[in-house]
């Protein structure tokens, strides 16, 4: 080979290592390992989404699995248990109605049929469509003897579905008792019957004495009513085989004696012994008896301020609409803590009587400062918003002339009045 062409070989060879160098330059190549390093960052970053959303609380889903919870210990009729499933689903999500409504038939399983008309009224509240809140609170204010407003959330419930059946017994059922109930007479005479039986109160012995015509009467366990003692002596010629009598009756401790001598010319003597028995109705059941007995007992007022709203509303319906108890136990709370005592239990009808209070004794008592921190407190309520809807023109007009008042006392500048006034929608 002569050098000339060893020459030219070398030169192509330079040219083609060259235009190699040149296409690799010019090439995009992806090494695997950068593939694999976009998969691991793509992947971290997926995860880190996923754990932040995991972290992310969602309260109305805590509040189903509460209530899946309480249905599932109500099936199995654990109904302390559910309720208490069902109020820590409330505190989750207190706007779901239907968790009223499941804890009022929990409460109508354990026959406290007082809590039960309030949870349906919560229901109702939220949502007046709630046509099983109707039926159960038609069953228990049925149970409470409230048998007008019994009829009329049943007719509700029928109302919408006229073929319900059950709603339909119900409604027959309130109807009959409702006809049935007897009218009680304040005054009214005392049968025969009435008079033969004997007192429950005291046991009498009575001795009968041929000879000498007496009937002695000894109370051999004194009561401890005052009632007076009547000894009634009748004298007059027999004519008939009929002998006269003389009644002695022994006065029991300092009981006032009242004698009462008559004298009869018929032919016929008739000589009697009475103490005047206490007027009773026959027709009155037991449990009306202690209905009514009931109503007129009053209940004792705690001496501290409740803790929560449970504590509050049990010992509100206490009560019984007893406004000066109300105000009592109302003053123990401090107005800061309204908003988180009252809570969910603000109804409307506890409105209306802390309206009342305002007005009939904090006003009276000239209480301007509480009157003002209650006001302005309660509208930190989450339910004031719904319960001013069901505020009728004469409340308006008395928080009206409450806020005037306390506007003329200078409790407060007049701006935060208007304030008060606005909210309240008394203009």
């Amino acid at each position: 080979m002569s050098l000339k062409n060893y020459i030219n070989d070398l030169k192509e060879w330079q040219q083609k290592v060259d235009r190699q160098d040149k296409e690799i330059k010019q090439s995009k190549i992806i090494k695997p390992i950068q593939v694999d390093t976009i998969k691991q960052t793509t992947t971290a970053t997926t995860n880190t989404n996923t754990i932040k959303n995991e972290n992310i609380f969602d309260p109305t889903s805590e509040s189903l699995k509460f209530k899946d919870k309480g249905n599932q210990l109500f099936a199995q009729q654990k109904y302390k248990e559910s309720i208490e499933c069902y109020t820590s689903a409330i505190q989750m999500d207190p706007t779901n109605s239907i968790l009223y409504s499941n804890r009022a038939m929990a409460y109508i399983k354990l026959k406290n049929f007082n809590q039960a008309e309030v949870e349906c009224t919560r229901c109702l509240n939220l949502d007046n469509t709630n046509l099983k809140a109707y039926h159960r609170r038609g069953l228990s204010r049925l149970e409470l003897r409230k048998y007008n407003e019994a009829i009329q959330d049943f007719k509700v419930v029928l109302k919408s579905d006229p073929n319900n059946k059950e709603s339909q017994n119900e409604l027959n059922r309130a109807i009959k008792l409702k006809d049935s109930t007897p009218i009680v007479s304040p005054m009214k005479s005392i049968s025969e019957n009435d008079k033969q039986q004997p007192q429950t109160q005291q046991t009498d012995k009575i001795e009968i004495s041929k000879d000498k015509n007496i009937i002695d009467t000894t109370t051999s366990t004194p009561t401890t009513t005052t009632q007076p003692i009547i000894e009634i002596k009748a004298n007059s010629t027999p004519t008939s085989n009929k002998e006269s009598t003389t009644s002695k009756v022994t006065p029991i401790q300092d009981k006032p004696i009242v004698e009462i001598k008559t004298t009869t010319t018929p032919a016929t003597t008739i000589t009697t012994t009475t103490e005047p028995i206490p007027k009773k109705s026959t027709t009155s059941s037991l449990q009306e008896r202690l209905a009514r007995m009931n109503q007129t007992i009053k209940a004792p007022i705690p001496k501290v301020a409740p803790k929560n709203s449970f504590e509050f509303e049990k010992t509100y319906l206490s009560f019984k609409k007893d406004l000066s108890s109300l105000y009592q136990y109302f003053k123990l709370i401090d107005p800061i803590q309204l908003p988180n005592i009252l809570d969910e239990s603000l109804t409307p009808s506890l409105f209306t009587d802390i309206i009342s209070i305002l007005d009939k004794y904090y006003l009276v008592n000239k209480e301007y400062e509480s009157i003002y921190k209650i006001l302005l407190n309660l509208l930190k309520n989450n339910r004031i918003s719904l319960t001013i809807q069901f505020m009728d023109q004469s409340e308006k007009t008395i928080i009206k002339n409450i806020l005037n008042t306390l506007l003329q006392n200078n409790v407060t500048s007049k701006d935060n009045i208007e304030y008060l006034i606005n909210e309240y929608t008394c203009k």
